[in-house]
């Protein structure tokens, strides 16, 4: 467990998280000189030597490095929302939580990071571990997945911008291979699963439903996993054209749409009221117009896990269950 501090200013934290940054950047120049610079989400990545000392800010971002076999260069995790696999447990041990929920910038100050690493945008801010500029100024380099600023690459989908970020950590990190072998394994699981576009016996519509808070779903609108998981496949995201990861909605709203299947992520491990698979059907069968649809009343649900909606390198596996759930379904011939 990490040590309580006494709250700093903003400008006392920078100047802590300065000192602290050079000394570990001083301790490891002797040992690795390969500077590296990309740009990432509107922001230049500038490394002067492979990161020794990385903190991830979620488990997405954690899991990815567990993945690529960097265990050993994390300093800390944070915001852990599920329990982690098997296949990562053994590597897992050895990295210390900072903190299950959100990271402190106390708490990031007592790391001395040289790296952070995000799978969202929103995790750097004032109030937070601080923003990516005042984190730059400090030399400490920052990363956000890919998949969170659609705007800076619209040509691509997002598993295209989830293996950029394979292959944008394997570059700051000085292991290419490795995040190209991640990427050749999990592009040849997405083009499996894409055949199910050309099986397809008719039109197939989905919402796919992320949480409730208060009797209000969560659904995927345009621009997460979630749609990318539509385009592969060819099943129609009901909520395409609302614009958002996540927009809120309500059960009278998805009535409307009357999609053939509905996805309910589970993250029962999170612990959160409404957070588990069984409690989002229970939403949906017990509200007097959502218990009225024919993917309700047909049972057409596909549960998948809630963290692989949102982009890591779980969501590959995420979309290999929707695309055999689809099938099993009978929508293919």
């Amino acid at each position: 467990m990490s040590r309580r501090v006494p709250a700093l200013s903003l400008s006392a934290l920078i100047a802590a998280v300065a000192a602290t940054s050079a000394c570990a950047a001083d301790e490891s120049a002797d040992t690795d000189d390969t500077a590296t610079s990309l740009s990432n989400c509107g922001h230049e990545v500038e490394t002067s030597g492979v990161p020794q000392e990385a903190i991830t800010l979620d488990q997405n971002s954690l899991e990815t490095m567990l993945e690529l076999g960097l265990s050993d260069r994390i300093r800390g995790a944070a915001n852990l929302r599920v329990d982690i696999p098997d296949r990562y447990q053994e590597d897992f041990d050895v990295v210390e939580v900072l903190n299950d929920s959100w990271l402190t910038g106390e708490q990031l100050r007592e790391a001395a990071p040289d790296f952070v690493y995000s799978g969202f945008e929103s995790h750097y801010s004032t109030d937070g571990v601080g923003t990516r500029e005042e984190l730059a100024e400090l030399e400490v380099a920052t990363y956000a997945s890919e998949v969170d600023c659609p705007e800076q690459s619209p040509d691509k989908g997002a598993f295209d911008r989830l293996f950029t970020d394979y292959r944008n950590i394997g570059e700051l990190f000085d292991i290419d291979q490795k995040a190209d072998e991640l990427v050749a394994d999990q592009r040849d699981t997405m083009e499996t699963a894409g055949e199910l576009k050309s099986d397809l016996n008719s039109e197939v519509s989905v919402v796919y439903i992320y949480s409730f808070f208060d009797g209000q779903p969560y659904v995927a609108g345009n621009g997460g996993m979630p749609q990318a998981f539509s385009d592969v496949t060819g099943v129609d995201n009901a909520f395409a054209d609302v614009d958002g990861l996540w927009p809120e909605v309500s059960l009278e709203d998805i009535a409307l749409r009357d999609p053939d299947v509905i996805v309910i992520g589970d993250l029962s491990e999170r612990g959160m009221p409404g957070d588990a698979a069984s409690e989002k059907r229970e939403e949906l069968e017990s509200h007097p117009v959502s218990s009225e649809l024919d993917a309700v009343i047909n049972d057409r649900i596909i549960e998948i896990p809630g963290i692989a909606m949102d982009p890591s390198v779980r969501s590959v596996e995420a979309l290999e269950q929707f695309a055999n759930g689809v099938r099993d379904l009978g929508y293919v011939d």
